[in-house]
């Protein structure tokens, strides 16, 4: 017998404001009302693991924490297109881990840093666990300050290229004089 649960979670256009504070890279979350949608099975098995490999990675790791055994499967549909920095595999990671956490006794924040913790293992990620705008430590997967909730539109053009996360954010990126001084502003009202 199989059961079911499923999750969304929101992606981002790209960042606010990205840098560095306290020489880690931070970034100012983005989010957009663009979702990834995750069915997850218990007692089923379907062979499209190669298709969502770092999902399925989280969600091994996740299993193993809460000592889950036996075949599952994941289902993945996302509004997200991939490779144009719009958190798709943060998301699709992120929604997985929630559906597995469906009937467990996490409470939003303890559930959001565990998810981090495992993001961690995966990949950089864009604070896509945590609702609004936050500023996130995305090497560290960590939560630097929740900003709340603000109105904006965004117009987007969607140009050829992929973004490959894990080759960019292994970058060392250098910040022009000005750029710096906007991240002094942050670091000094302690974002």
């Amino acid at each position: 017998m199989s059961t079911l649960s499923q999750a969304i979670c929101h992606g981002t256009f790209g960042e606010l404001i990205q840098g560095v504070i306290h020489s880690k890279p931070f970034l100012i979350t983005l989010p957009i009302q663009k979702f990834s949608c995750v069915k997850y099975y218990e007692g089923i098995a379907k062979n499209n693991r190669e298709l969502f490999v770092k999902s399925y990675l989280a969600a091994d790791i996740l299993r193993e924490k809460l000592g889950k055994e036996g075949v599952y499967a994941l289902d993945i549909h996302s509004e997200l297109t991939r490779g144009k920095g719009l958190a798709s595999s943060s998301a699709d990671i992120v929604a997985t881990l929630k559906a597995i956490l469906h009937n467990e006794n996490y409470d939003e924040e303890s559930e959001s840093e565990l998810i981090s913790s495992i993001c961690r293992q995966v990949e950089p990620t864009d604070g896509v666990m945590f609702p609004g705008f936050n500023a996130y430590f995305h090497h560290d997967c960590k939560l630097k300050e929740k900003l709340g909730f603000f109105p904006i539109e965004i117009i987007g053009v969607v140009e050829d290229g992929f973004v490959d996360t894990l080759k960019f954010n292994s970058k060392n990126i250098k910040y022009s004089r000005d750029e710096i001084r906007v991240q002094k502003l942050l670091e000094n009202a302690q974002v």
